[in-house]
Parts: C-alpha cells; structure tokens; sequence
C-alpha cells in the first residue's frame, strides 16, 4: 500500500527559499525580503533584523520592514526600560511573546510603550535572540502585530523558533 504524500512543513519550505534564492537577491536587500519572506509564513504588521555585539546590545546592522527607518535607534535608546529584551538574553534560541513577559494591561501602561510601541500602534511582539558564544554576536528577528486580537499561536512561535535557527 502506498503511504500518503504529505505537503510540506511551511516552515521549511521557507527556509529552502530562503536559502535557493540567496544569490539571486541583492546582498544590501536581503534581509529586508527575508523578512518578508517570513511575514508570509506568520503574518505580522511589522519585522526587525539586527545584529551586533552582545556586550553592548548595540545593532551593527538591522532592517526593519513595516516600521519607520529609526525603529532599531528607538530600541537601543530604551533597552533599559524593555521588559522584554532579559527574557530574551535568558532564553536565547526560544522565541519569547510580549504575553509572557507583561499582561496586556501591564504592557499598554508601561513606558517602552507609551514611548516605542504605542506610537507604531504595535501590541503583539514575538522576539528571537541568538548569540555567538565565540564571536560575541548576537542576532535578534522580532515580528509585531497591531492587532491586539491577533496573539502569536504557538505554532507561529514553533515556525519562528524553526526559521531563525
């Protein structure tokens, strides 16, 4: 007896397209139609890329698609009011939701987002980190959503963990 096909897990069907199509998109773009490349897979309003040195939690390089240019500067300028980003630095690898660090109410009355997130009208975040232990670099790809009544699903948070890796 013949066993069923079964289609393809999206997640790496992604990340093959991610991978065939290197060469064929201009260095200086990549990033930016990876995002959006991922953004068809677990639909979000927003993406950031960045990648810099740990020790100082400064972006060296990022992209942000659906966000305005000095999105990745408005961060760095308030890690130190980000309840998000330690859960990051402890869980390195796993993708952390905004949900499981604030409720909703704590979120919406905190400071990064009366100061970063509440002006891009973002209120859902699922955030990856990873880190280089030789090199000391580290990455992070973070999706937001506007739409509060949209959380990330777990198998959106299982697809980023797939896809970032």
């Amino acid at each position: 007896m013949e066993s069923p096909k079964t289609s393809p897990d999206p997640a790496d069907a992604l990340i093959s397209r991610l991978y065939r199509n290197a060469l064929g998109v201009p260095p200086e773009r990549y990033r930016a139609w990876a995002l959006e490349q991922v953004a068809q897979l677990i639909p979000c309003d927003g993406a950031l890329w960045g990648s810099g040195m740990a020790a100082n939690l400064r972006f060296h390089t990022s992209t942000v698609v659906g966000l305005p240019a000095d999105f990745p500067q408005q961060l760095e300028a308030t890690a130190a009011i980000n309840p998000l980003l330690p859960r990051i630095l402890s869980s390195l690898e796993e993708p952390v939701d905004m949900r499981s660090v604030l409720s909703d109410t704590e979120f919406r009355s905190s400071e990064i987002y009366r100061q970063v997130f509440g002006p891009q009208g973002i209120e859902r975040i699922l955030s990856t980190g990873h880190r280089d232990e030789r090199s000391g670099l580290y990455s992070l790809v973070t999706l937001y959503r506007r739409d509060a009544s949209k959380p990330f699903t777990d198998a959106e948070r299982n697809s980023q963990q797939h896809i970032t890796f």
